[in-house]
Order: C-alpha cells, then sequence, then structure tokens
C-alpha cells in the first residue's frame, strides 16, 4: 500500500479482514479518480487468491457495482460465465458480492451499490460519488 500511497493514491477503506473471503482488503482512490481495492491473503495457505500470488500476483479482477447482484451475475452466466463464487455478504465494504469467470478467463467481481447495513457506517461513503 504505501507504493500505491507514494503514488498519490488516498485510502478510502484501511485493510480490513473479510472472514467470510479470507482476505483482507482495502480501498484506494488514485489521483483522485480510479478505485483500486487490494487484496491479501489471510491465511497463506487457504485463501481465493492462492493460485494467482503463485504466478506472481498482479491484477486479479475488476469489479462492477451494482444495483442487483443476483441479476448480474445471472447475466454474466447466461453469457457463458460460470460462478466463482455466489452472492454472498462482504465484511471489508458492507455489501453483498459475487464473482464470475468469463469465458476468456476475467475475474468479474459484482459489488451492490448499497450497503447492507451490518456494519456502524459505510466503508465506502467517501467514495460512493464514484457512481
Amino acid at each position: 500500500m504505501k507504493a500505491w500511497t507514494k503514488l498519490g493514491a488516498q485510502v478510502v477503506v484501511p485493510p480490513t479482514v473479510d472472514p467470510i473471503q479470507k482476505v483482507a482488503c482495502s480501498l484506494l482512490i488514485f489521483k483522485g479518480s480510479t478505485p483500486i481495492e487490494l487484496v491479501a491473503p489471510v491465511d497463506r495457505n487457504d485463501n481465493p487468491v492462492k493460485n494467482r500470488l503463485a504466478q506472481g500476483g498482479g491484477l486479479d479482477h475488476i469489479c462492477l457495482f451494482s444495483d442487483d447482484v443476483a441479476s448480474d451475475l445471472a447475466t454474466f452466466v447466461a453469457d457463458g460465465a460460470s460462478i466463482a463464487v455466489a452472492p454472498c455478504y462482504g465484511v471489508a465494504f458492507d455489501r453483498e458480492i459475487a464473482f464470475a469467470v468469463t469465458r476468456v478467463g476475467l475475474v468479474v467481481e459484482f459489488m451492490s451499490k448499497l450497503r447492507v447495513g451490518l456494519s456502524e457506517h459505510d466503508p465506502l461513503a467517501a467514495a460512493v460519488h464514484l457512481w
């Protein structure tokens, strides 16, 4: 994260452990415009990014904000994608999330625009203006 902040990124959501996904997530806004999510495994041996890290890391997925996660996931599946993670609660951002893998291998995360409300505050409050 230090490398990004030295380049001008602002930390919007500090590293937050998501025990359901078995990762820690942080959100940065790069130079006031581009949101970047950093993901790190909580358990070195049991995590969803293990294979990606074994290949040297790098871009893992893109995230699309959604008004209806289940519907958007179903649309991708109808177009040939497969479900990697069914709709579930994403602790780090207090939103519903799901993941699909497209036919070309791109991993797409869907994240609800509206928060679930299990957290005291909205972790993305500083970034809501982006959509």
